[in-house]
Order: structure tokens, then C-alpha cells, then sequence
């Protein structure tokens, strides 16, 4: 456990002394240990020279929100020098992350026998796009081409949409691959407390995205011309008469019964008449949300306990949502930055970081951090 008067919030938290070395990137590694350091884990964050992780400027709001809770330090692996800082510095460390294309990491002599070499009971993490291993592996790619070789894309979205792919808002792959890779490494640690021995990670962001792509198509019709469960008329989004979307899901048929019992008559009987074609019942329940605006609808749902809600449109809907203000969802904004959530989870001791490291800031008092002599 550190000592050291820089360690401040890092010393506390359930993943207090869990000393975490991340060499990662962007979104899929940055997004594992963030999840680490949100519980406590001391993150050092190693960045290239000049710009870091490029991040900073592409994306400040993200990288902000993943590597809150870190430390930066600038550390060129491509001299003698830095390599052996990363070496000396994986000898105290419990995790080691990265997220290059296969057999980077092996040619900058930090791969994971090299690090094993001096710690054998690291938990090295290599997130990459196909994995290890497999006619993909040094294939480039994407949330976008993982997401589309998963079938994640081929899952309708809607009655309107069944023939069509569709991509996800998010990075599917990317936020699975790492919440994957933090659950992993938690278990790999556990498991290292019973042998002693630390392991190699292999986490395909690709098979993460397939993952989550099998818990649709595990029920997927066995033809083209078969109806997916999960695709209903009544399980979507509709434009109220204000122009403000709702969110309907009206699943369950106690739902659907009570919703349709409560409309008025000339409303209900229009439903009935569309029939049981999804596209025609889709098209009725269009126009009967377009006749009012959001406001009724709301006090509708609320009065008659449906699950109709409204669709925020923008951050000021999000940030002003009474709801995540009473659960303290949000942490305070920092010197004008834009509100960022917490971790969602409440666990006791996990500190609450709200800010990124600025490029390089621990480069000075590495070795005085975890006591190794660089």
C-alpha cells in the first residue's frame, strides 16, 4: 500500500492497494480501468510523449468520464529507458492492461512474458479487437465492424425497421469488451489469491459484442419471415402532438390491456380495427399518441401505472431529471466542465473521483509512487 503524501483519495476504497498499470487507449481499456479506479484501485496511466492518449483531443468529454481517478505519466516504450520503467513498474503492480493489435506489446518487450518474467503473478489484460489468436486476429477494425461480424447489427429494432441492419448509439463492443475485462480481472485476482498465479487475459471486443448479440438471437425466428419476440408494435418510440418522443413499452399484456381499456372509445376502436398486423397496429398507436401532446400523456401513464416515458433530447433534459438528481447519479461539475455520472453502483468506501490527470502530471514522482528505483 502506498504511503506516499501524493496518495490522497487513491488510498481508499473497497480495490484499496490494488495497484493497476494501464498502457491502453481510447475507450475499451481506458473504460475497464476506470471501472477499477472508481472502486479504489490506484491507476497509473502510461502515455506516448507528445500527445498521449489521443483521446484528449478527439473525444475530452469521454476521455474525461474513463480515466477520472488516474494517474498520468509519460513514458516512451519505443527507448531502452522506458521499457525498463514499465518493467520495474509491472513488478509492483497486481494488473497490467493494454489494447494493441496482437504481438505489439511482444515486440516493445512488455508483452506478457516479459512481464511474467518479473511478476508471475500479474494479471496481464489484452483487450483487441478479434483476440489473440484466430484467422482475425490482426485484422483492423472497429465498434462497427465487431458490432456487424456479431450480428448485433442483423437484430431488428422495430415493426418500421425489420428487414433493415441498425446501429447502436453507443460502442457496443467497446463498453462490453471492458465491463467484461474489469469482471474478468476481479476473478482472475480472486483467483490469484487461492494458487499465487497470475494469468493472461485474451478479450475479444468482437466476441464481447457477441455476447450480448446472443441474448437476442437465442430467441431469433428460425425464418426470415418470422417475428422476433422482442419486436412488438407496442414496444416503441412515438411522437407525441408537441413533437416530443415517448418511450412506450407496453410489453406485458396487463400492460397492453389496461392501456387499451383506458384509451377513449373512438381511439380504442380505431386500435382494434388496425387488427394484429404489427405494421398496421404500429401505425395505429402513431396517429392515437400524435393526437395529444407529451404533458397528457405522461399524467396518463402516471395515473394509469404504464411504462410511457419521455425521451431526453438533449444533456440539460438528463442533467435536470429529478430523478437522477434525488439518487445522486451525478457528480459536481468541476471548473465549467459538463456534469459527469458517478458510478452507478453505491458500494461502500468507493471515493467519487471527478477529474481526468493532465498529460504527464505523476511523470516526475513515478518511481516514489509504488517505491520502485527507475
Amino acid at each position: 500500500m502506498m504511503t506516499s503524501p501524493e496518495s490522497g483519495s487513491y488510498a481508499s476504497g473497497p480495490l484499496s492497494g490494488l495497484r493497476v498499470l494501464d498502457l491502453s487507449w481510447l475507450l475499451p481499456g481506458p473504460l475497464c480501468t476506470g471501472i477499477l479506479a472508481d472502486l479504489g484501485a490506484d491507476v497509473i496511466k502510461i502515455e506516448r510523449p507528445s500527445d498521449g492518449d489521443y483521446a484528449r483531443t478527439m473525444l475530452p468529454g469521454l476521455f474525461q468520464l474513463v480515466n477520472r481517478g488516474k494517474r498520468s505519466a509519460v513514458v516512451d516504450l519505443r527507448t531502452p529507458q522506458g521499457r525498463e520503467t514499465v518493467l520495474k513498474l509491472a513488478e509492483r503492480a497486481d494488473v497490467f492492461v493494454e489494447g494493441f493489435r496482437p504481438g505489439v506489446m511482444a515486440r516493445l518487450g512488455v508483452g506478457y512474458e516479459h512481464i511474467r518474467a518479473r511478476h508471475q503473478g500479474i494479471v496481464y489484460v489484452s483487450l483487441s479487437g478479434y483476440g489473440q489468436t484466430g484467422p482475425a486476429a490482426n485484422e483492423p477494425g472497429h465498434d462497427v465492424n465487431y458490432c456487424g461480424r456479431a450480428g448485433l447489427m442483423a437484430i431488428p429494432v422495430s415493426v418500421t425497421q425489420a428487414d433493415e441492419p441498425s446501429r447502436m448509439q453507443l460502442p457496443v463492443s467497446d463498453i462490453a469488451g471492458a465491463m467484461y475485462a474489469a469482471v474478468s480481472t476481479l476473478a482472475a485476482l480472486r483467483e490469484r489469491d487461492r494458487t499465487g498465479e497470475g494469468q493472461w487475459l485474451d478479450v475479444s471486443l468482437a466476441e464481447a459484442a457477441l455476447a450480448w448479440s446472443g441474448l437476442r438471437w437465442a430467441d431469433a425466428p428460425a425464418d426470415a419471415a418470422g417475428q422476433w419476440r422482442h419486436v412488438r408494435p407496442m414496444n416503441d418510440i412515438f411522437t407525441a402532438a408537441d413533437g416530443v418522443r415517448l418511450a412506450v413499452a407496453l410489453v406485458e399484456t396487463h400492460f397492453w390491456h389496461k392501456f387499451i381499456n383506458e384509451l377513449p372509445a373512438p381511439e380504442r376502436e380505431h386500435l382494434q380495427a388496425a387488427g394484429e398486423t404489427p405494421r398496421a397496429c404500429h401505425a395505429a398507436l402513431q396517429a392515437i399518441f400524435a393526437a395529444r401532446p407529451s404533458a397528457q400523456w405522461l399524467d396518463f401513464a402516471k395515473t394509469h401505472d404504464l411504462p410511457i416515458s419521455r425521451i431526453a433530447a438533449s444533456l440539460e433534459d438528463i442533467v435536470s431529471d429529478p430523478h437522477f438528481s434525488a439518487r445522486g447519479a451525478w457528480l459536481p461539475a468541476e471548473n465549467g466542465q459538463r456534469p459527469m455520472p458517478a458510478f452507478p453502483v453505491r458500494v461502500r468506501g468507493a471515493p467519487r473521483h471527478g477529474k481526468a490527470p493532465e498529460f504527464g502530471e505523476a511523470t516526475e514522482m513515478l518511481g516514489q509512487l509504488w517505491g520502485v528505483s527507475l
